[in-house]
């Protein structure tokens, strides 16, 4: 779902975490300019689901949790 600069995306539960109990199993997505400057500022700070990687889809993303256990994926478009 889009409108103006917001865009939501609903999608099944992220398959790196194991979800035992109802809550939230969703993640929150946010595109990022300069994701790497991002990674090394948070890779010491928070608890990584999985680390900065490329995926097929023209995405460099990492995610993490925060401090409620919410799950925040950072993406950056590498083709545009």
């Amino acid at each position: 779902m889009r409108k103006n600069e917001v865009e939501i995306i609903l999608s099944k539960p992220n398959a790196h975490v194991l979800f035992d109990k109802i809550g939230f199993t969703g993640s929150f997505y946010i595109e990022v300019d300069a994701i790497e400057t991002l990674w090394h500022q948070l890779k010491e700070k928070v608890n990584i689901i999985y680390d900065l990687d490329i995926f097929a889809w023209g995405m460099k993303e990492f995610v993490i949790t925060d401090n409620n256990g919410y799950i925040i994926q950072f993406g950056e478009n590498i083709n545009d």
